[in-house]
């Protein structure tokens, strides 16, 4: 058997026949959380760069002038559990 990725089977679940509505959306949205997403940059000058989840717009991290970071760069987002990209 071959290995799924969990967008493929997030794609996969859109095409089938799930009788339950709400579990199938319930079960969207779980997979929707594993595909990993680049975190989304706010710039102010070029002093100070926030970082936010791209599903919830909860601010992850702050980098600031001359590569000074505040805050954790997290593997998952710690409001939401969206799988975070960063590289």
């Amino acid at each position: 058997m071959s290995e799924m990725t969990y967008a493929s089977a997030l794609n996969l679940l859109g095409t089938r026949r799930v009788e339950d509505l709400e579990l199938k959306a319930l079960l969207c949205r779980a997979l929707e959380k594993q595909v990993a997403k680049k975190p989304r940059n706010e710039c102010y000058g070029n002093a100070v760069t926030f970082f936010h989840c791209p599903s919830c717009d909860e601010q992850l991290r702050i980098k600031e002038y001359r590569g000074f970071s505040v805050g954790k760069e997290h593997d998952f987002c710690p409001h939401c559990g969206q799988r975070l990209d960063w590289e």
